[in-house]
């Protein structure tokens, strides 16, 4: 087994499947849950490590800018805090929904200006992009 240094490495897209491996190789013969952690394993690489369409490299967000390996996920993220609540009706869902593609066009239109679309990030995520990229 090799030892992983994740300060250096990051689990780069490359070393996920090393890391994977790893990991399997560390299941214990006398576990107790084995068959349970096998059947994780195998949906987690079947599902995951080589499927084609996500694959390591999708997996990871080391050099990614949006941090993120689903792009939607920031959409959904910013459109639960407009609608603050889990089930409204459904008016006010597509006003929400609405409000939302308003503010994404204007975002195009500043954009296609050179204009800045977004606010300076705050100190907190400045702190966590440089811990991202050093991996402390």
């Amino acid at each position: 087994m090799q030892e992983w240094n994740l300060r250096e490495e990051c689990l780069k897209d490359l070393n996920i499947r090393l890391a994977f491996d790893d990991v399997k190789s560390l299941l214990m013969s006398d576990s107790p849950r084995k068959n349970l952690l096998q059947k994780v394993l195998r949906y987690v690489e079947r599902q995951w490590i080589m499927k084609s369409t996500v694959d390591p490299q999708r997996l990871s967000v080391r050099d990614n800018l949006s941090h993120t390996n689903n792009v939607l996920e920031s959409f959904h993220s910013a459109l639960r805090s407009r609608v603050k609540f889990a089930h409204p009706n459904v008016f006010a869902f597509l006003a929400h929904l609405l409000r939302a593609t308003v503010d994404s066009q204007a975002d195009v239109r500043r954009a296609s200006r050179g204009m800045l679309i977004r606010r300076a990030k705050k100190m907190t995520n400045v702190v966590n992009d440089k811990r991202r990229k050093t991996c402390l």
